[in-house]
């Protein structure tokens, strides 16, 4: 049986030294989910490649949400296509 992992928000903040309203703005595009309990904030293992890959086209492209949405959107789009 598989167990769910979850990682903290916080802990991937400071790891990849981006602020928190950036998160709280890629949240707003659904980029990926945030997970609440009584005082956390977690993402799902299963997301850290999404929230990653989001970091790197933000940071080392300088890719603004808008653009990170539509890069998001199209290789879904190829992925699908490529079968």
């Amino acid at each position: 049986m598989k167990s769910t992992k979850y990682i903290r928000l916080q802990k991937i903040i400071q790891f990849h030294g981006i602020t928190r309203k950036n998160m709280d703005e890629w949240m707003e595009y659904e980029f990926f989910e945030i997970h609440r309990d009584s005082d956390d904030e977690w993402i799902h293992e299963d997301e850290l490649d999404q929230v990653e890959q989001v970091i790197r086209l933000y940071r080392d492209l300088g890719v603004n949400s808008a653009g990170i949405d539509i890069i998001l959107r199209l290789t879904h789009k190829l992925r699908e296509l490529q079968g």
